[in-house]
């Protein structure tokens, strides 16, 4: 859906990324002077940050100026949504990680990166998002000399095909991004829980919550037994009758632990149980209908040759893509367009550090195919499978 920047929606029309358009050319260019008086630093002296931040945690990675990373660090770091948190505990937060990731590397605390790139839940507003970032720059000046930040499905995509494709986020919530060659950027989704999150781990729980409340109480019987999906809900918020969903839902209302017990239904849907099986399904239906309507925008560079186009599937809610795959193959398989659905082997974090680079304007060297492994190939000629 194209739509101008509004509230938290991004433009779709071209952009730039951070401080640099990021129309890209082949990422077999040479590296260019960067713009922070350290030109005659050697790339081994050079260092770049990137911090991928969801909803519910937070994932940090250094790379080296010679494309060498030097640390990863994803266990145990919280949310960096500035919207959830706060800008003040946001910006601490962010310094701390890198704190981690520093050590993490062996690199000296008092370091100044040469990059650092954000790329956040929440930063959908390139205003809200220079005020972050000037903030963030005058609390801590010695952090980096330069600093990028984007929203998260920026990160993935940057991180699996910087050059263009798709990015389909699918976790606590839901978001789906198509960024072209010429830095052209389409977005559908990412509505929040409110008017949006389809195919998303709340969604998901919110509609088997809403039909084990409508089939006790004789609103709207299931078709099919709620007993399991019944059981799953109780233990989880250790609950004995619906309504002490009440104060989850309205007093003490966290998506994120509300979202958690989808994990829970995903391992009785995996064992059979017909209800959770339909809605998990339908969760697929809904996040391929987020792709199917960005196609039409893709750019042909991108096909040329029949290569089949890059979908990064990123978010907890794939790791049950056994259960998606039948509602989710058939809404694209009749698109005539070959399609590689890839899941990420290393973080986000990545790619937002690859940002931080580029903007700074330093071209960091880096086999992106390492990043990444095939879920799914949907019309792709078995002569193109698994070799793109």
């Amino acid at each position: 859906m194209n739509r101008p920047f509004n509230g938290f929606v991004r433009d779709a029309s071209p952009v730039p990324v951070g401080s640099v358009d990021i129309s890209l050319e082949s990422d077999s260019s040479p590296s260019h002077q960067d713009n922070n008086n350290d030109v005659d630093k050697l790339p081994n002296e050079r260092y770049y940050a990137g911090l991928e931040g969801g909803a519910s945690s937070s994932k940090v990675a250094i790379i080296r100026g010679d494309g060498e990373i030097m640390s990863i660090v994803q266990d145990g770091l919280p949310s960096t949504n500035m919207l959830l948190v706060g800008e003040k505990e946001c910006q601490r937060r962010i310094v701390e990680f890198i704190d981690k990731a520093k050590k993490a590397a062996n690199l000296p605390s008092r370091l100044t990166l040469d990059g650092l790139g954000l790329c956040l839940s929440g930063c959908e507003n390139s205003n809200i998002n220079n005020r972050f970032k000037k903030s963030l720059m005058e609390n801590y000046p010695n952090l980096t000399r330069s600093c990028s930040i984007e929203s998260d499905t920026i990160g993935s995509i940057m991180t699996a095909a910087p050059t263009g494709g798709i990015v389909i986020i699918a976790g606590t919530g839901s978001n789906c991004l198509l960024l072209n060659p010429n830095g052209e950027r389409n977005q559908c989704g990412g509505w929040g829980y409110i008017l949006g999150d389809e195919g998303s781990a709340y969604r998901i729980a919110l509609q088997v919550i809403k039909t084990v409340i409508d089939h006790e109480e004789g609103l709207c019987p299931s078709k099919d037994p709620i007993d399991r999906a019944k059981k799953a809900i109780y233990d989880y918020f250790k609950i004995r009758r619906p309504i002490e969903m009440y104060e989850h839902i309205y007093v003490n209302f966290d998506k994120s632990y509300l979202a958690g017990v989808c994990a829970s239904l995903a391992k009785e849907a995996r064992e059979g149980d017909p209800l959770l099986c339909k809605v998990f399904q339908k969760a697929g239906t809904e996040l391929a209908m987020h792709i199917r309507a960005l196609l039409p925008n893709v750019d042909e560079t991108l096909l040329k040759n029949r290569k089949p186009l890059i979908i990064a599937c990123v978010g907890s809610v794939f790791k049950s893509w056994p259960l998606l795959q039948k509602g989710f193959v058939p809404i694209l398989e009749d698109k005539g367009m070959p399609l590689n659905l890839v899941q990420l082997r290393r973080p986000a974090a990545i790619g937002a550090a690859y940002l931080a680079a580029k903007d700074a304007g330093y071209h960091l060297p880096m086999d992106f195919r390492e990043n990444w492994e095939i879920l799914a190939q949907i019309g792709v000629e078995k002569s193109n499978q698994s070799k793109n």
